[in-house]
């Protein structure tokens, strides 16, 4: 019973887990995007900097499921 238990709170938190990485990624993804198409008028050094940006949020990104999703949203 008490690895029954110990099974759904572990499942529970995971999908907890999943979802706000989801938002999270989400949200960095819309303000990366709008970032990209506004700015890109203004100069075109943005272009540099956006891809800087999914660089190294690719790189400083340890876990696997954020890596998952990186390439899930941007690619």
């Amino acid at each position: 019973m008490k690895i029954k238990i110990g099974v759904d709170f572990t499942h529970f938190f995971l999908k907890i887990l999943l979802s706000f990485n989801f938002l999270v990624l989400l949200a960095l993804k819309t303000s990366l995007l709008l970032s990209f198409f506004f700015l890109s008028f203004l100069n075109s050094s943005v272009l540099v900097i956006f891809l800087f940006q999914k660089v190294s949020f690719l790189l400083f990104s340890h876990s696997s499921l954020n890596r998952v999703f990186f390439f899930f949203f941007f690619y």
